[in-house]
């Protein structure tokens, strides 16, 4: 095996950086900012945000253990993309902070092709505000963090890679007190206000952009999940058809079709596939295949 030829990277920040964090690059730390004394679960977080724009969605589900799930959706004229976070809440002085990793179930399968890719997830960090039935974000950004350290006006540990890069070292312990004592030069209120959804909207935009990603697993369990929480979301069904209808499964894609039908009058194109889903069941079934 070539292992020692291969140029291994001392830190793999995995998915896309959350834009609507004012689009600066988020500081990368080994360590993670909450302690098992010090992590807290604030429900009001859970739900589903976006910009008035539609362009960027966040959708923070509760997870196990006081943790979420953050997954987070840019589709605009530039970008379209998803990643999928784990992430813990942490109250430093009277600051709420939000500590994110990416989530090896979502990234995990991007990687089992590779022989061997050394990669370590690393944490990154923003504060959080509710205000006004509305969620702000601004994160700790790696220029800030550059330039308390370049001036000595904290001692922080960290490594240097990749000859001007960071990545903090610091225990958890020392990043809470740094934090406490420096603010961040940003306010959550510098960037865009993300305002609720409905949660099962965001699931929809959630399963397209996994759809486009070729992650029909995730798709499908989106589209799944947007119709428990609205049966009579009828579009969701219209997309979990043709969703299942790309992957062969006609029958199970007319179910959604019709059940799609109780919900949307006078759709032209989701008639026609109705009919052309039946002609292709019919023709499975005489041809002696039943997918």
């Amino acid at each position: 095996m070539r292992n020692q030829g291969i140029e291994r990277k001392v830190l793999a920040v995995l998915g896309m950086l959350l834009a609507v964090l004012s689009g600066c690059v988020p500081q990368p730390s080994l360590q993670p900012l909450y302690t098992e004394d010090t992590v807290v679960f604030e429900p009001a977080l859970v739900g589903t945000w976006s910009t008035e724009s539609g362009e960027e969605t966040v959708v923070i589900e509760a997870g196990e253990e006081n943790s979420y799930r953050l997954i987070y959706i840019v589709d605009d004229k530039f970008h379209e993309g998803v990643s999928v976070y784990e992430v813990h809440a942490v109250r430093v002085g009277d600051r709420l902070y939000l500590d994110l990793v990416p989530d090896d179930s979502y990234y995990d399968p991007l990687f089992e092709e590779n022989a061997y890719l050394p990669m370590i997830p690393a944490h990154f960090f923003c504060q959080v505000e509710l205000r006004d039935d509305a969620l702000y974000l601004a994160q700790v950004d790696d220029d800030w963090v550059k330039k308390q350290i370049r001036e000595n006006r904290v001692t922080l540990p960290h490594a240097v890679y990749d000859n001007d890069e960071i990545v903090l070292t610091a225990t958890p312990e020392e990043l809470q007190e740094f934090l406490k004592n420096n603010p961040t030069g940003q306010t959550p209120g510098d960037g865009d206000a993300l305002h609720r959804i409905p949660d099962e909207v965001g699931q929809v935009r959630a399963a397209r952009v996994f759809a486009e990603r070729n992650r029909e697993d995730l798709a499908e369990a989106a589209y799944t999940r947007a119709v428990e929480i609205n049966p009579h979301y009828g579009e969701a069904y219209q997309e979990l058809g043709n969703l299942r209808a790309t992957q062969g499964r006609h029958r199970e894609a007319l179910a959604a079709y019709l059940k799609a039908a109780e919900f949307i009058s006078d759709d032209a194109e989701l008639r026609q596939r109705i009919a052309a889903t039946y002609e292709t069941i019919a023709r499975e079934s005489f041809c002696g295949t039943t997918p």
